[in-house]
């Protein structure tokens, strides 16, 4: 996260654009994203879309965010761009959800909502933060094809812990931290058509 708003280089010139000189909702700068002639910036305040000297501000007031604080944006191979929120405000340690955005400022959390009610849960792993291998846990009400897969904030699949027909009940996997550098990531479990998302942090 950078705290000092952001930077521009243009011509030989650096300029600073912050909340007092541009519609910024926030100094506190998560994450950039290019996407055809915009710049999308992820803030604590909100999503910023910049096009040209168009500013555009969604937050949850004027858009379906889960959060105002957004700390990952990316763009998969389909066009779709998916932003990561975190809300503090969520017990015991906040909460992160991925969310499909689409222009006009709707956002669509990664559930369908005409399906039936939800079918699993994603439980907190243990322990949190690690180092060497966490327990990711899970439960499912009724059998089902289960994918749990683990995602850095740049919406990149490092790993998948799971991928096969479950019966229902309390089920777990181990995650080892070989190869994953310090920081946080994001345990997507889909199963019946739905999707939980949860926040894990690998520090050594």
């Amino acid at each position: 996260m950078w705290y000092g708003g952001l930077f521009r280089y243009v011509d030989g010139a650096l300029s600073n654009i912050t909340m007092a000189n541009s519609p910024l909702p926030s100094d506190s700068i998560n994450a950039l994203h290019v996407k055809g002639n915009a710049l999308w910036i992820g803030t604590k305040g909100g999503l910023v879309k910049r096009e040209g000297d168009a500013w555009t501000v969604y937050d949850t007031t004027n858009s379906g965010l889960p959060a105002n604080n957004v700390t990952a944006i990316a763009t998969d191979t389909y066009g779709n761009m998916w932003v990561a929120t975190y809300s503090a405000s969520d017990p015991p340690d906040g909460s992160s959800q991925l969310a499909v955005f689409q222009e006009g400022g709707v956002v669509l959390d990664a559930e369908d909502p005409s399906l039936p009610a939800s079918t699993h849960r994603l439980l907190p792993n243990h322990p949190n933060p690690f180092s060497e291998t966490t327990t990711l846990s899970f439960e499912l009400t009724t059998p089902a094809d289960v994918r749990l897969r683990v995602f850095d904030l740049l919406g990149r699949e490092v790993a998948t812990p799971v991928r096969s027909f479950l019966s229902e009940g309390r089920h777990t996997a181990q995650l080892k931290a070989t190869g994953l550098s310090n920081g946080v990531y994001l345990v997507r479990l889909e199963a019946n058509g739905r999707v939980d998302t949860q926040r894990i942090i690998v520090l050594h």
